[in-house]
């Protein structure tokens, strides 16, 4: 049974799982959306949420429960700037998690996760990765087969 498990602990102790949690939601907060595996994700998107309501909420025991989880002024500066206005009409749900598949050296299921304003839903990826490949192809299509016969091309004349 599952009673008791709050959480994921990672193979870390407290600390380190807290500074993880920490770094992951401040480079969040800075950059908009990270790639990371879809278990930390997971915890993350609790953490985010979290943040952003202190955000809307403004007050100073807020900023100061937000301070405890963030490691830079700067990150602290633009969530409380910022992230309100963004999400003024939004009451909860801010993050986003999509699913791309496992890494390459351990086999961990990857993820990107951002706010809701800034990456897209996993239709709307799909869609910008077909219409990629429709160019990409499209590009290729003018090329010369592989399997194609090669043409002797005529030697540099010495005239």
């Amino acid at each position: 049974m599952r009673h008791g498990w709050a959480h994921r602990r990672f193979r870390r102790d407290t600390d380190h799982r807290r500074a993880l949690l920490r770094n992951l939601v401040g480079s969040l907060i800075e950059h908009g959306k990270i790639r990371t595996t879809v278990e930390k994700a997971k915890d993350l998107r609790i953490v985010a949420d979290r943040m952003v309501s202190y955000a809307k909420d403004g007050s100073s025991g807020a900023r100061n429960k937000a301070q405890t989880m963030l490691s830079s002024f700067n990150h602290l500066t633009k969530l409380f700037t910022e992230f309100p206005q963004r999400f003024r009409n939004v009451h909860g749900g801010y993050t986003r998690y999509v699913r791309l598949g496992m890494r390459r050296g351990d086999g961990a299921n990857m993820c990107y996760i951002g706010w809701t304003d800034v990456l897209p839903g996993r239709k709307e990826m799909d869609r910008e990765f077909a219409a990629r490949n429709r160019v990409a192809s499209a590009s290729n299509s003018t090329a010369v087969p592989s399997n194609a016969p090669r043409l002797a091309s005529p030697s540099p004349s010495t005239e």
